[in-house]
C-alpha cells in the first residue's frame, strides 16, 4: 500500500487561514492538531475530506462555513 493511500483509521486536519492539510492517526480523539505554519488549532475533517488546491479561494471558503458549522467529513459503514 502507498503512503498515499486512503486509510480509515487516519483523519484529515486543515488550517483554513494557511490553506493546508494532512492526515494524521486516530488514537485521540479530542486531540488538539497544531498547524504547522501558524500554530493555530487545526479542524478535524474526517476521513472523507478531499483537500483543495491552495489557491481555489471559492473552495476554502466554503471549507470556512463548513468548519464554522462543525461539519466533517466522515464516511459511513455499508
Amino acid at each position: 500500500m502507498s503512503k498515499n493511500a486512503f486509510s480509515p483509521d487516519k483523519v484529515n486536519y486543515a488550517c483554513c487561514q494557511c490553506r493546508v492539510a494532512f492526515r494524521q492517526q486516530t488514537s485521540a480523539p479530542n486531540r488538539v492538531v497544531e498547524c504547522p505554519q501558524c500554530a493555530r488549532p487545526m479542524h478535524n475533517m474526517g476521513v472523507g475530506f478531499v483537500v483543495p488546491h491552495r489557491a481555489d479561494d471559492y473552495q476554502w471558503r466554503k471549507i470556512e462555513m463548513l468548519v464554522a458549522h462543525n461539519f466533517t467529513f466522515e464516511i459511513l459503514p455499508a
